[in-house]
């Protein structure tokens, strides 16, 4: 967010929203529900906009939230296919997506760099291109792992970064 709004964000605020993450996440483990995910796509819409003010995104939340509790228009909004709401969020999408290729511009792409990028990427983008079945005979814990290819191919990520590759082994 500090590139998309050409701002130094102090740590303060890091602190705070760190702080407000974990709060919201023991709510959500109390009521049994998903916890709380900081949603990148925000720095995809505020780049878009060239909107980065509190204001506008907490009148939006309060608006989502009383839509939600309108049974007509949760009723409605809740019907939209899936694929329309990715339609929706593709420019935001792309945007994040210019972020990554921004960072991976500044890498020294030596072997190992490749290596640890590459080799995730291309598992990821592979199990998207799989069926569902494939992965019918894992356990559900391993299934919900190696049946995402976001999530497999930000684990091997880690696991190249920090264990099969570390950097210390590397002149790169």
């Amino acid at each position: 967010m500090e590139r998309t709004l050409e701002i130094k964000i102090p740590k303060k605020n890091h602190d705070k929203g760190v702080a407000f993450t974990g709060i919201g996440d023991i709510v959500s483990g109390l009521g049994a529900t998903i916890g709380l995910v900081p949603y990148s796509a925000s720095a995809g819409l505020v780049s878009l906009t060239g909107v980065g003010a509190k204001g506008p995104f907490i009148l939006f939340s309060v608006i989502m939230m009383l839509m939600g509790l309108v049974p007509a228009i949760a009723g409605f909004l809740s019907s939209i296919p899936a694929p329309v709401g990715y339609a929706v969020l593709l420019a935001s999408f792309c945007q994040m997506l210019g972020f990554g290729l921004q960072d991976y511009a500044r890498l020294n792409m030596a072997g190992r760099t490749i290596f640890v990028i590459g080799v995730p990427v291309l598992v990821g983008t592979g199990i998207f291109t799989l069926p569902a079945s494939a992965f019918s005979t894992l356990p559900d814990w391993l299934r919900y792992i190696f049946g995402n290819g976001f999530l497999a191919g930000m684990l091997l990520c880690i696991l190249c970064e920090h264990v099969l590759l570390p950097k210390k082994h590397f002149g790169d």
